[in-house]
């Protein structure tokens, strides 16, 4: 027993995620090395504490809240957490459930977080990008080169076409290239 449990954590202080595992009252009892990593702190300065003590009063409190809907509903919860940390506002995508013991009774709520900041600043980036080739009147093209199916087209390019962008996201690059070879199109 002694040896699956030292495996166990192992692999959960190894995991590249923050895993945490809170009693009822939303006192941490356990962590991974990663969530001490990330608050910057020994985990024996989090262990025992609440969100209240090791987090800002607007992140707690919004924490406390996705605890008691988890807790309330019975029902594991997904959702975008994000913390003012050291090196900035990072944003986590957090799954939240209750464990139960042997009687079916709930003991505690385990949560997971995967930081996804990167992804989310791509996702901005990528967003005000189409923005400007969606509001361009140059000729911008934007299509899946494996699907072949255009994702955006310019202001400039519909109107030179004469089609909207819900008919030109049914039609390919060589509807309005016959000559061309998918190659090209995948080479571009």
């Amino acid at each position: 027993f002694q040896e699956s449990e030292q495996r166990l954590l192992g692999i959960l202080d190894n995991a590249p995620m923050a895993i945490y595992l809170k009693d009822l009252r939303g006192h941490y009892h356990q962590i991974n090395r990663n969530l001490a990593a990330i608050l910057n702190m020994k985990e024996e300065d989090i262990l025992g504490k609440t969100d209240h003590d090791l987090f800002p009063m607007e992140t707690a409190g919004k924490l406390v809240d996705s605890d008691r809907k988890v807790l309330e509903s019975r029902t594991s919860l997904e959702c975008e957490e994000v913390f003012l940390l050291p090196g900035g506002p990072c944003v986590y995508l957090t799954s939240k459930f209750l464990l139960y013991d042997c009687t079916g009774k709930p003991y505690a709520i385990c949560g997971i977080s995967v930081d996804i900041t990167g992804r989310k600043r791509a996702e901005a980036i990528a967003s005000r990008f189409m923005r400007i080739v969606d509001n361009s009147f140059d000729e911008i093209y934007i299509f899946d080169s494996v699907a072949l199916r255009f994702t955006h087209v310019s202001a400039g390019a519909r109107e030179n076409l004469g089609y909207t962008m819900e008919e030109l996201a049914r039609l390919t690059p060589l509807d309005l290239k016959p000559e061309y070879s998918a190659e090209k199109f995948e080479a571009i």
